[in-house]
């Protein structure tokens, strides 16, 4: 009996997973910087914190473009030349002393994590799954996860001993190493290009499924005219302000607590593991349960590791911080390509999602500057905590009144 074979999709899962680690995975170990960057060029908190909102606002801006971009431009092209970019801007935060050129690379960075992250990868995962697409989606962004876990881990013993800059260093070859084999070698945009059928289309012919699809869903200027379209951005962008501000805070909070640098590592390291979980869980609750159950599962964990952080100096709140983390925070990557396919369809995904995207880095252009802003002014970053779950709870009650409205279950 002939064996049969891996279908190559997995592998381009894998290879999803490797890039979301090196790319979003660096991204979530921005914190780590923080302090020692700052101590060392004399950047307020408030300062360094807006590197990730200039990162937010490259990506944003990217995203609201992304449909027309795709639309030109060779999706496997774009991938190899951002790859070697975001490498190249990884390595020159490493050079410079100065808060601007800081945040010339760091919209730099935004652009490339942009076309080389979610959007792309929604888009080729979305070509070669037609079922268990949420399993797909959360296993390679659970990349994210993966990468946050070991390389928070590495930078807390890595910046002590050869300093932040060594560190960025560091990261860059890694991530180059990664990028260009994946994206170069490895990566294949369509099934049609290996002779294959997207997974779940067995006995159709590839173009069959192509045309299926394209006629599934509306475009983005009719879905720009519902109420239902900024509905869901609205809510995309507030719930992404709670995710970011848990996700961004954990490090120096804990350390401003009491907690040692290596210990407050270890439980970021600790969330991230729980990310990787996270996602993988949470895009199968999607493909089982649907849009309602989903939402409201990983809102309610989302509002338990902001409460976790605001009582951080309670031990037991740290498995709560792991907890939001891991399922709260795998929400703003996994859910958003799953509910807007299921809501707007396939069929111009890239230019919606694109603006969901958008809406999802507005959240966090606006989280570090509002965090930053009110450590500054009160010496803790607590208050926050509070206005993000009034946040993410507003953002939970929005999702669900539309998934209500549509009638839709996402299965």
């Amino acid at each position: 009996m002939e064996k049969k074979k891996l279908f190559y999709g997995w592998i381009i899962v894998a290879a999803g997973i490797l890039c979301m680690a090196v790319t979003v995975g660096v991204n979530n170990c921005a914190s780590q910087f923080v302090k020692p960057v700052c101590a060392d060029l004399g950047f307020s908190r408030q300062q360094m914190n807006a590197n990730q909102t200039v990162v937010a606002l490259g990506g944003m801006l990217f995203s609201l473009f992304s449909g027309k971009f795709y639309a030109r431009f060779r999706l496997k092209s774009v991938l190899c030349v951002g790859s070697v970019a975001m490498g190249l801007s990884v390595f020159a935060y490493s050079a410079v002393s100065s808060l601007p050129l800081f945040y010339l690379i760091s919209a730099v960075l935004g652009v490339c994590n942009a076309m080389i992250t979610v959007i792309p990868f929604s888009i080729i995962i979305g070509n070669w799954f037609r079922k268990r697409y949420g399993l797909a989606i959360g296993l390679a962004f659970m990349g994210s996860g993966v990468g946050g876990m070991v390389l928070n881990a590495l930078l807390g013993q890595w910046i002590p001993a050869l300093g932040w800059r060594a560190s960025y260093r560091l990261l860059a070859g890694i991530m180059l190493a990664v990028l260009v084999v994946c994206t170069f070698f490895v990566i294949r945009i369509h099934p049609s290009e290996l002779g294959l059928e997207p997974y779940g289309a067995e006995g159709e012919t590839a173009l069959g499924q192509q045309r299926q699809g394209s006629e599934e869903g509306i475009l983005l200027r009719d879905a720009l005219r519902t109420s239902r379209f900024w509905a869901i951005v609205g809510c995309t962008g507030v719930i992404s302000i709670a995710i970011n501000v848990l996700n961004q805070s954990v490090a120096p909070h804990l350390s401003d607590v009491g907690y040692s640098v290596a210990f407050s590592a270890g439980v970021v390291s600790a969330g991230y593991a729980g990310l990787a979980i996270g996602k993988i869980l949470l895009g199968q609750l999607f493909d089982r349960i649907g849009n309602t159950a989903s939402t409201l599962i990983a809102g309610g964990a989302l509002l338990l590791g902001l409460a976790g952080l605001a009582f951080a100096q309670a031990l037991p709140m740290l498995a709560a911080i792991v907890v939001g983390v891991g399922l709260g925070c795998a929400f703003g990557s996994v859910a958003y390509p799953i509910i807007t396919r299921s809501l707007f369809g396939p069929r111009d995904y890239s230019a919606i999602y694109g603006v969901v995207v958008a809406a999802s880095n507005c959240g966090g252009i606006i989280a570090p500057i509002f965090s930053g802003g009110i450590f500054d002014r009160s010496g803790s970053y607590v208050p926050a905590f509070f206005i993000s779950m009034g946040f993410g709870l507003v953002g939970i009650a929005v999702y669900v009144y539309q998934f209500a409205r549509m009638g839709k279950r996402g299965k």
